[in-house]
């Protein structure tokens, strides 16, 4: 668990405040093609951050952030069942309480996150579209999905955020090692299968 130096190119400037993890991964920002999924459809046009600044963020769905921890937002058995095994006790990333990280076996560098990140705006700012970011809806609230590859190890670093409230978003992440038949698209189709419905769970306001 410890072997997480791709975590800082995922989740440094997104999840508050984040320490312990500052190593960085040389990389390339790729695009985000979007999961085949009924869930995640095409925004109407992500890439216009003045339009965002101007009406934020789609929120149909608001969500309570205060009453489950993050490493209470998921079960191992969904972990498992999404990602594969899971190798070791989840615990918040260096230390922080907005974050949780569940190991997986397909190597030392491989685990998901979930937390509670910053304002949607903040993320996509963060990942901006003119590196590959794109923008999805998930049952009517806005989620930005980025991808990143290491130049050094192949390794997959992608992410999900979900604006949950006007300052808040549901962050999830998936580090891979390179494999067969591993893609940017193959990476991101297994983070939504859980990042769905843990926002799904979330209590509403």
């Amino acid at each position: 668990m410890r072997d997480w130096g791709a975590c800082a190119a995922l989740l440094l400037a997104v999840l508050l405040p984040l320490t312990g993890c500052s190593e960085s991964v040389p990389g390339k920002a790729i695009g985000a093609a979007a999961p085949n999924t009924p869930t995640a459809s095409a925004a109407d046009d992500p890439a216009r951050m003045p339009e965002l600044a101007r009406t934020g963020p789609r929120i149909a769905v608001p969500k309570k952030t205060d009453q489950i921890t993050p490493c209470a937002l998921a079960t191992q058995q969904q972990v498992s069942s999404a990602l594969g095994t899971v190798t070791a006790a989840p615990a918040p990333l260096g230390g922080n309480g907005n974050s949780c990280v569940w190991p997986l076996d397909s190597g030392t560098k491989n685990g998901f996150l979930v937390g509670y990140g910053v304002a949607y705006e903040d993320v996509v700012r963060t990942h901006p579209a003119a590196q590959g970011a794109v923008g999805r809806m998930t049952d009517g609230n806005s989620t930005w999905l980025w991808c990143e590859v290491s130049d050094q190890t192949g390794a997959f670093t992608c992410g999900a955020a979900v604006a949950i409230s006007v300052d808040r978003t549901l962050v999830t992440g998936l580090v891979r090692s390179p494999g067969a038949g591993r893609t940017k698209t193959s990476v991101l189709a297994e983070l939504q299968t859980i990042t769905i419905p843990l926002f799904r769970s979330l209590p509403g306001l």
